[in-house]
């Protein structure tokens, strides 16, 4: 069985929206709590929390998440404890020190629970009502957990994880290829194609000075900064897009 991901853009209303960044930082008011409990155990008896200390320590508390959303919070500060443990029997690691404390969080999980699909175009969400969704492919096999995610540009998407059963695919031919990575060209096959570098940063430079340069003459704190701000982030994940695209497109012709 194997992990894939499918990705959906979501559009919140602007009241679902304030209940996604409240949400967010109620998680990270959680994971900063049981962070300190944590910490504290450990110097007190040199052992750490299991995840049904944490889980008993959040009953009946933040009444705004969904349980299983603090289930994986929880389930977070377990793991960096853990890693945390693996680091101090390991002689060679340089960093021992406690987990860091979160300043934000800008998704929230959903394990097992607390959400459901009402049709091609809307999904239920706990806490927060039915949120339009743009689905362009059905998820396969069995949904595993759904994340809520936003970026910069203030879009909204939902991350679906599935287990599904990849089949082994037999390649007909047998004949491998052989690949130079460059700088001056993206790549040079075996066979002397060259694949040129389409330096979509440097084709956006004039774009993304005019955006900077909007933005700079904005007050500081005000709504047009912000609207500023917004433009100029859409700019710069338009450019990851273009880049995600030609790797898929690329590596799909070899």
């Amino acid at each position: 069985m194997h992990l894939r991901m499918f990705k959906y853009r979501i559009y919140p209303s602007r009241k679902q929206k304030t209940n996604f960044i409240d949400s967010f930082k109620t998680c990270k008011e959680i994971y900063n709590e049981l962070l300190v409990k944590s910490i504290k155990t450990y110097k007190e008896t040199g052992k750490g929390l299991f995840n049904y200390d944490f889980n008993k320590l959040l009953t009946n508390k933040y009444p705004n998440l969904h349980s299983q959303v603090k289930q994986n919070v929880s389930d977070r500060v377990h793991k960096s404890f853990s890693n945390f443990f693996r680091r101090i029997k390991d002689k060679s690691s340089i960093n021992k020190g406690f987990p860091r404390f979160k300043s934000s969080v800008k998704s929230i999980t959903y394990p097992q629970s607390g959400f459901k699909f009402i049709n091609e175009r809307r999904i239920y969400i706990s806490k927060i009502g039915n949120v339009p969704i743009i689905m362009d492919r059905i998820p396969e096999g069995k949904i595993k957990t759904m994340t809520v995610k936003r970026n910069k540009a203030d879009q909204w998407f939902a991350v679906f994880s599935c287990e599904i059963e990849i089949p082994k695919i037999i390649h007909p031919s047998k004949e491998s290829v052989g690949i130079d990575v460059g700088l001056e060209n993206f790549a040079v096959l075996n066979n002397g194609k060259i694949i040129s570098n389409p330096r979509y940063l440097i084709k956006s430079e004039n774009e993304l000075k005019k955006f900077h340069r909007k933005l700079s003459r904005k007050k500081k704190g005000s709504k047009n900064r912000f609207k500023a701000k917004l433009k100029l982030a859409k700019q710069y994940i338009n450019i990851t897009n273009q880049r995600t695209d030609f790797l898929h497109k690329t590596s799909m012709n070899i």
